[in-house]
This record gives structure tokens, sequence and C-alpha cells, in this order.
């Protein structure tokens, strides 16, 4: 995984962490496995740049709620 999807993924965990979102919430949210924001965490898996921005935008909406 390379430095730049690292500091996008760190940027989603802190954001969630501001707006007490949890991983799961998020996740059921976006419609995706619920190990799948943990394989990102933890670089056993790298999203695609669409599944990244989807899941993005998801976050984006649950905090403008």
């Amino acid at each position: 995984m390379s430095e730049d999807v690292k500091i996008l993924i760190n940027k989603l965990y802190a954001d969630m962490a501001m707006h007490n979102i949890r991983a799961y919430q998020l996740a059921q949210r976006a419609k995706i496995g619920a190990n799948v924001l943990s394989n990102w965490r933890t670089g056993k898996q790298s999203p695609t740049l669409a599944m990244y921005v989807h899941v993005r935008r998801v976050l984006d909406d649950m905090i403008s709620e």
C-alpha cells in the first residue's frame, strides 16, 4: 500500500473518531463488509479508487447529518 493511500485511510479514521462514527456503522451504511475497513487500516487490503471515494462520500454524508 502506498504512503498516499495510508494517509487517506488514516484521515478517514481520524474523521470517524472526531465524529464518533464507528467502523461498523460506516461499513453498514456504505454496504460493504465490516472487515473491509479494518483490512484497509491494517494494510491487508488496499481500496480501489472507486471504493475509497464511495466510502468517503458516505462518511461525509454521515458527518453532515
